[in-house]
This record gives structure tokens, C-alpha cells and sequence, in this order.
């Protein structure tokens, strides 16, 4: 299947994204990455997009690993629409909150 340019929208930003996938399933990720973004912008108090990206990633990450870690059985518990950011914004805002005590 050859690639086209598939317009994605996340944080009221539009991506075009070359891609031999398809174009609703594509547009469902970046929908999910959108909706996972605005939680941990929510949760996390911040408005620095950069922080917010990370965030998101090391969440949607830490859910890959578990769920390769775990296997089938996990897998069938976590449905992927559920993102957990309770965790990791406490680990975000203690990092962030160490950052900025030792900025001069």
C-alpha cells in the first residue's frame, strides 16, 4: 500500500503524517493522544507544551512497556482508552518541582 499524507489534529494543531496506515485508525490515535494530552495538561497544572508532550509520552510509554511486560492476560485488563496519570504526574511535578530549586 503506498503512503499519503494524512492530516492528524493534537492540541488544536494539525500534523501531516506520511503513512501507509489507515486513515481512521490514524486519525483514532492521534484523537487518543489529543484526549491523553489534555488529561495530563489538566491534572498536571501546566501550560508548558514541551512538559506536556513529554508527559504524555512517558505515560502512553509506560503503558506499551506494561502491557508487553504483562502479556495477553494484562493486556485484556487495561483497555487502551484508560490512561493512568495519577502516578506519573506525581513523578512530573516532583521532577519539575526539583528542576526548578535548583535554577539560580
Amino acid at each position: 500500500m503506498p503512503k499519503r499524507v494524512i492530516e492528524v489534529r493534537i492540541g488544536g494543531r494539525d500534523y501531516r503524517i506520511r503513512s501507509d496506515s489507515n486513515e481512521k485508525w490514524l486519525q483514532g490515535v492521534g484523537e487518543f493522544v489529543d484526549q491523553t494530552m489534555a488529561r495530563i495538561r489538566e491534572r498536571a497544572e501546566t501550560v508548558d507544551s514541551l512538559d506536556v508532550a513529554v508527559l504524555t509520552a512517558l505515560n502512553i510509554a509506560r503503558e506499551l512497556i506494561e502491557l508487553r511486560e504483562g502479556g495477553g492476560a494484562k493486556a485484556d485488563r487495561i483497555p487502551i482508552e484508560t490512561v493512568r496519570v495519577v502516578d506519573l504526574t506525581e513523578v512530573a511535578e516532583a521532577a519539575l518541582a526539583h528542576d526548578g530549586a535548583g535554577a539560580p
